[in-house]
């Protein structure tokens, strides 16, 4: 029989301390018993600024530390490409532009993050 994982809760605070006073994700995982995955997830939500439709800040963006980027296993784009391609009967070329379509509304999404975060911190002036 499979033994179930044990869930573990870790409050905001006590997960910015572990973070900000370790050099890796994987020493954040050890302070905190919390896996990669969920430790990656939380520091990308408390990094994020929530903007309604009307290009408000809803929640600030908490800056915390970025962590040097481990050696993980550098993508092949070309080849991840043109597998996707074969895998949805399209050609490379339909491929990058729906990569293409994404990067720029991902420069949207950034755009409109920066304007409001400075507008908030105009408007805490």
């Amino acid at each position: 029989m499979a033994e179930a994982t044990k869930r573990v809760h870790v409050g905001m605070f006590d997960f910015m301390a572990a973070w900000e006073s370790s050099q890796s994700v994987a020493e954040v995982c050890e302070k905190t018993g919390l896996k990669e995955t969920s430790v990656q997830a939380r520091v990308s939500k408390y990094r994020s600024a929530e903007i309604d439709e009307d290009g408000e800040v809803t929640r600030q963006a908490i800056p915390l530390k970025t962590m040097p980027r481990g050696g993980g296993a550098r993508l092949q784009v070309d080849k991840a490409t043109a597998y996707l391609a074969e895998l949805r009967g399209m050609t490379v070329e339909q491929i990058q532009a729906e990569a293409a379509v994404l990067a720029e509304k991902k420069k949207v999404r950034t755009a409109r993050r920066e304007a409001a975060a400075a507008a908030a911190l105009l408007e805490a002036e």
